[in-house]
C-alpha cells in the first residue's frame, strides 16, 4: 500500500450525539437485564441522527447494503404471517428492526466523521472493557460481594461478570481484546495500561471457557494479521508486531499457565476442549432445522423456531434465518452480509493513516459472519 493520504477534514460531531455515542458504548458490557442501557442509548443515537440528518445514507457503498437489508426486512416481515405466537414474533421482529437500524446509522456515522466517530466510540468501548474484567476478576477472586452471581452457576467455574451468559461475555472479550492488540500495534509504546487491560481480556476470556469465543478469538486475530501483513506492507508493523509476540510469549503464556494452576481449573479446561453432553442436541437441533427447510419453504415465522418448535436453539444463526423466514429470507440476508463484507473491503483500499482502526472493523465484520455458523 502506499503512503497513507492525509485525513480529510470532516465535521466534529455535535456535543449530543458525541455523549449518546459514547454512552452506549460505555455501558454496552452491562447486559444482566433487558433491554439493557446501551440498547436504549443505540436507539437514541439512531433517532438523534437521522432527525438531525447527520447520518444521512452512506454514499460510497451503503445503498447496496441498505437495499439489501431492506430486502430482508420484507421477506421476515411478510413471514410473520405464518408464526404461530405472534407475541413472540413481534418482538423478535422488533429485535431485527433494532439491529438493523443501529447498524445503518452507525456505518453512516462513521463515514460522515470518520475517525472522529471511531475515537469516541473506542474510549467508551475502553472503559467498559475495563470495568467489566474489573468486575470478573474481582468476582473470580471472591472479593466482591454476592460474587456468586457473576458466575452462570453455583460451581463457580465460569464467569460470566456483567453479561447473562459465559458465551456472550466470552466473544466480548474476544473483540474487545484483537482491538487492544491492534490500539497497541497503532502506538510506538506499547503501553501498560493497554498491556494489562489486554492481559485481562485475555485471562478472563479463558475463565469463561466458552469455546465458541476461544474460536472467534483466533480467527478475529488470523483475519486481522492477514489483512495488516496485505494492506499495510510496512516495517515498523513488522517489528511492533514481532515485539508483541515475544512479549507474550515470554511473559503472558506462562503467566496465564501459572495463573490456571494456582486456581486449579487445568481439568475443568481440559473437559471443555472435549465434547460435551449438549453437543449431540445442538447437533440434533441443526438436522432438524434442515429437515423442516424443506418443507417449509418460506419459514415458520420470526422467534418460532425456540418457542415453538423443539425448545432448543439451533446455535447457527443461518440455520435460524432460513426456518424461520425460509429461503427467501436466507437469500436476502446472504446478500446483506455479502454487501457489507464487500463494502468493507472497499473501505480498506482506501489511503488512510488510521488504516488498523478499519482493518479492526473489518475483522469484526468478518468474525461476527463466522462466529454465527
Amino acid at each position: 500500500m502506499r503512503d497513507a493520504a492525509p485525513n480529510p477534514v470532516v465535521p466534529r460531531m455535535p456535543r449530543l450525539l458525541t455523549c449518546c455515542v459514547f454512552g452506549a458504548f460505555a455501558t454496552s458490557s452491562i447486559v444482566m437485564v433487558e433491554p439493557a442501557p446501551c440498547d436504549l442509548l443505540f436507539v437514541l443515537t439512531a433517532c438523534l441522527a437521522l432527525i438531525t440528518g447527520h447520518a444521512p445514507i452512506a454514499k460510497r457503498s451503503g445503498i447496496a447494503v441498505l437495499i439489501a437489508a431492506l430486502a430482508f426486512l420484507v421477506v421476515s416481515t411478510g413471514s410473520m404471517m405464518l408464526a404461530y405466537k405472534v407475541g413472540s414474533t413481534v418482538r423478535f421482529q422488533g429485535i431485527t428492526i433494532y439491529v438493523l437500524l443501529c447498524f445503518c446509522t452507525i456505518t453512516a456515522l462513521i463515514e460522515r466523521y470518520g475517525v472522529g466517530f471511531l475515537r469516541v466510540a473506542w474510549a467508551g468501548l475502553f472503559c467498559t472493557l475495563v470495568l467489566t474484567c474489573a468486575i470478573g476478576l474481582l468476582a473470580h477472586y471472591r472479593l466482591l460481594p454476592n460474587s456468586q452471581m457473576f458466575f452462570r452457576d453455583d460451581s463457580g467455574l465460569r464467569i460470566k461478570s456483567t453479561f447473562k451468559d459465559p458465551n456472550v461475555f466470552g466473544p466480548f472479550l474476544a473483540m474487545g481484546a484483537t482491538v487492544l492488540f491492534g490500539e497497541m500495534l497503532r502506538h510506538r509504546k506499547i503501553g501498560m495500561v493497554r498491556l494489562a487491560a489486554f492481559g485481562m481480556c485475555c485471562y478472563l476470556l479463558l475463565l469463561s471457557f466458552s469455546r465458541g469465543a476461544w474460536i472467534s478469538f483466533a480467527a478475529s486475530m488470523s483475519v486481522f494479521v492477514a489483512l495488516l501483513l496485505t494492506m499495510m506492507q510496512q516495517r515498523v508493523l513488522l517489528v511492533r508486531m514481532a515485539r508483541l509476540g515475544v512479549v507474550f510469549g515470554l511473559i503472558g503464556v506462562p503467566v496465564l499457565a501459572w495463573l490456571l494452576v494456582q486456581t486449579d481449573l487445568f481439568s475443568y479446561l481440559e473437559s471443555r476442549l472435549s465434547l460435551q453432553s449438549y453437543d449431540s442436541e445442538r447437533f440434533d437441533s441443526q438436522a432438524r432445522a434442515l429437515d423442516l427447510a424443506t418443507v417449509e419453504f418460506f419459514g415458520i415465522g420470526p422467534g418460532q423456531w425456540v418457542d415453538t418448535r423443539f425448545g432448543i436453539a439451533t446455535h447457527n444463526l443461518y440455520l435460524r434465518v432460513l426456518t424461520e423466514t425460509g429461503w427467501l429470507g436466507l437469500a436476502t440476508f446472504g446478500a446483506f452480509v455479502c454487501a457489507c463484507l464487500v463494502a468493507g473491503w472497499q473501505g480498506l483500499r482506501r489511503n488512510s493513516p488510521y488504516a488498523i482502526w478499519y482493518c479492526l472493523l473489518y475483522t469484526s465484520d468478518a468474525a461476527d459472519e463466522r462466529s454465527s455458523v
